[in-house]
């Protein structure tokens, strides 16, 4: 919930003015006053709200000035459906009666004034009282908000969801799947000294080597991280992402920059005779990584994204409930056949070679309808003709 101005909630509301003289309106959610005539009955106004949420009155402005000195003032009242709800207890009606001093008076409190929840069909009445025959001007502004639901901004995502539901498998049930391979299903729930260890080792160092040998799809992601003017280094661990995951920098596929909405490729490499120019500024053309992430020049201003689209990092792995980070199956059949080749088991080339067709498969499957046969051109067979850019990219 929040406070939002009642033009912008499309709320039902009539304003109804009521002044003898002088201008009194209603315009984008704001009563206005601009000379509520010489009668302060002048600025009496009506405000009917259809719909149930709290309503909030804020006197963003506020005049009177006297025209006949001596005149005695009721305090300004604010009814709700009849009854009355606030008055004005600051000058110029601090007490039932007041007399107006010479010059301008600008004050209203309370204010803001907050109208209880669930308003149906309510009727908001301002009405200032006098006492006498007199005249004076009096001028206000006043914003009418309304406290509603506001939906969250929409942004676009490049990236899917943050966790990989298909890597369910954990340690602890991976290395009981090993004893049960290696003949020690029945010591499962008390292991003989040491092999826990050992074959949490062969389940560690599996993930670690096949992370390295196939990049696996599903742990790809687009990492941002807000440019700022005159910035050139951004730390890996800042980027602006929903998802917690952590950029390995030796597994980057792209890397670029947004700005209006327009995405162009950074160049890999900053020679150091660049730096001759440090003071340059525009929009960055080249980025290193090294301990942090370096582009250059520096943006001239804070606008748009540094973008990288690389693989996350290895997540935990070394407690009974942590998860595998790729697929569990491969870290499962290489860590089988390191493990029974170490046991001396006859059959451990077996496991090497569904390995090695389990990643064999998973690498055709990654290529998806792409299709590379000799002597013959995709595009060319499909007619493509490539776009024409929209925008122009920065120079280089």
């Amino acid at each position: 919930m929040a406070w939002t101005n009642i033009a912008e909630t499309g709320l039902s509301f009539t304003f109804t003015p009521n002044e003898t003289e002088g201008a009194l309106s209603m315009s984008d959610g704001v009563v206005i006053a601009a000379s509520a005539g010489n009668d302060v009955s002048g600025a009496l106004f009506d405000l009917a709200i259809s719909g149930d949420a709290p309503v909030r009155l804020t006197f963003v402005s506020y005049e009177t000035q006297d025209m006949d000195n001596g005149a005695s003032w009721n305090p300004a009242l604010f009814y709700l459906d009849g009854a009355m709800f606030a008055r004005n207890e600051a000058a110029p009606y601090p007490d039932t009666t007041w007399t107006i001093p010479t010059g301008p008076q600008s004050a209203w409190v309370p204010n803001p004034i907050e109208f209880p929840d669930y308003l149906s069909d309510a009727l908001i009445r301002y009405y200032p009282i006098n006492q006498g025959e007199f005249y004076r001007t009096e001028t206000f502004q006043i914003l009418v908000e309304v406290d509603v639901e506001v939906p969250e901004p929409v942004t676009t995502s490049y990236n899917c969801t943050c966790d990989d539901t298909t890597n369910a498998k954990t340690l602890g049930e991976l290395r009981a799947s090993l004893m049960s391979r290696l003949g020690f299903g029945a010591q499962a729930a008390n292991p003989p000294p040491g092999m826990t260890d050992l074959l949490n080792s062969f389940l560690i160092e599996a993930q670690e080597l096949l992370y390295r040998r196939y990049d696996v799809l599903r742990t790809e992601r687009l990492f941002s991280w807000p440019l700022v003017a005159g910035v050139r280094l951004y730390d890996l661990p800042d980027n602006a992402e929903v998802c917690t995951k952590k950029l390995d920098p030796r597994k980057v596929t792209w890397v670029g920059a947004v700005r209006d909405e327009v995405w162009y490729p950074l160049v890999c490499g900053i020679p150091p005779e660049l730096y001759s120019h440090s003071d340059r500024t525009g929009y960055p053309q080249r980025y290193e990584i090294r301990q942090c992430i370096e582009v250059w020049p520096a943006p001239e201003e804070t606008s748009g994204s540094l973008v990288i689209k690389g693989h996350f990092g290895l997540e935990a792995f070394a407690a009974d409930a942590d998860k595998v980070t790729i697929d569990d199956r491969a870290v499962f059949l290489l860590a089988l056949s390191n493990a029974k080749a170490h046991y001396r088991q006859p059959d451990a080339q077996n496991y090497v070679q569904q390995l090695e067709v389990f990643i064999d498969n998973m690498v055709a499957g990654a290529h998806h309808t792409r299709r590379y046969v000799p002597g013959t051109n995709r595009r060319a067979d499909m007619i493509y003709v490539a776009p024409k850019p929209l925008v122009p990219f920065p120079p280089n």
